[in-house]
């Protein structure tokens, strides 16, 4: 999972009621960000290469790093890449991103998923989950599967 972990550690909180500062921005950027497949497909090129262990270890040990942080927010975490995590920041970067579509595509993704099984449910949508980013869920579901990162609110029922 690796680096997952990392660009997910907020996804337990996110579905509780914001409280602090940093909550509310994280919510924010989830809310304003636009999912888009090229972003998708460069963080699960990236994931994979991470997860398959092609990534040097330098980049692993900062990754580990981030992993271990479990205080700091989502855009606390994308300013300590670029600014603590040189081998990270421009390994995001090979990959065609910058550390806040790293942080933010799947966090997004995977807060619209859980939100697109929670609407089937019956459930009420979270106020930061942008209905444009729920369409594009539902659009590309079958490309998400693909990349394995699709059925983010629990299709395995």
């Amino acid at each position: 999972m690796g680096l997952l972990i990392v660009a997910l550690a907020g996804v337990a909180g996110a579905q509780k009621k914001a409280e602090s500062p940093a909550e509310l921005a994280d919510e924010a950027a989830i809310r304003d960000y636009v999912l888009t497949m090229p972003k998708i497909e460069a963080f699960a090129a990236a994931q994979k290469e991470y997860s398959g262990g092609k990534a040097d270890a330098a980049v692993a040990a900062e990754g580990k790093r981030l992993e271990a942080d479990e205080k700091s927010s989502m855009l606390e975490k994308v300013k300590m890449i670029e600014t603590t995590c040189p081998h990270l920041n421009a390994w995001i970067r090979q990959h065609g991103m910058t550390p806040r579509e790293f942080m933010l595509t799947p966090m997004t993704l995977m807060t619209v998923g859980i939100a697109e099984y929670a609407k089937q449910k019956g459930g009420k949508l979270p106020d930061f989950i942008s209905e444009a980013n729920l369409q594009f869920y539902e659009q590309h579901k079958a490309d998400l599967e693909k990349l394995g990162l699709g059925s983010g609110g629990g299709d395995s029922e």
